[in-house]
């Protein structure tokens, strides 16, 4: 598609199980709605986007496929990878407690505004390294809307004073 369309600048991709490279100038926004593979998460680490500012990940499950590791998303969370990413999205994760714990210390964290770690089974173990960065703070939007923590670590993420936080 990339290749087809040069001047694409918004791919949303539900169901993904292969791709090829991810080349593109143009490309701003890069959406894969399925149980991410662990080569897909490479292959998403060795895109070459300049121009990406919304990145959004469904991790999913082993059960269908959703075998990522923390290691796969390691040049993602470096903040090295896209230079205009402004929202990244590690979303839908049965290892979300890992992901919040890796995003919270995470270089790429400095740089975008929002971070949308939702619909995984994050619990206050994930939702307590989150509160524990004071770059998490420092965001404009923290969504982690169905998730399966305390009203205990709510509470303790609403007092970081995010402008937009979702913990619903």
């Amino acid at each position: 598609l990339l290749q087809a369309y040069p001047k694409l600048e918004h791919l949303r991709v539900n169901g993904v199980r292969g791709f090829g490279a991810l080349k593109s100038k143009t490309l701003r926004s890069l959406v894969l709605q399925s149980s991410l593979s662990r080569g897909g998460a490479q292959r998403v680490a060795k895109a070459q986007l300049p121009a990406l500012e919304h990145l959004e990940l469904w991790l999913g499950t082993d059960d269908y496929g959703g075998d990522v590791q923390i290691k796969d998303l390691a040049p993602i969370l470096s903040g090295k990878l896209f230079p205009k990413l402004r929202y990244l999205g590690l979303r839908n994760s049965m290892i979300a407690d890992e992901v919040a714990a890796a995003v919270a210390s995470a270089p790429v964290v400095e740089r975008i505004e929002t971070l949308d770690l939702s619909g995984g089974t994050l619990t206050d173990e994930g939702g307590l390294a989150l509160v524990a960065s004071a770059s998490i703070a420092k965001l404009k939007k923290l969504d982690l809307h169905y998730n399966f923590m305390t009203a205990k670590a709510k509470k303790k993420l609403k007092a970081l004073k995010i402008r937009q936080l979702d913990t619903s």
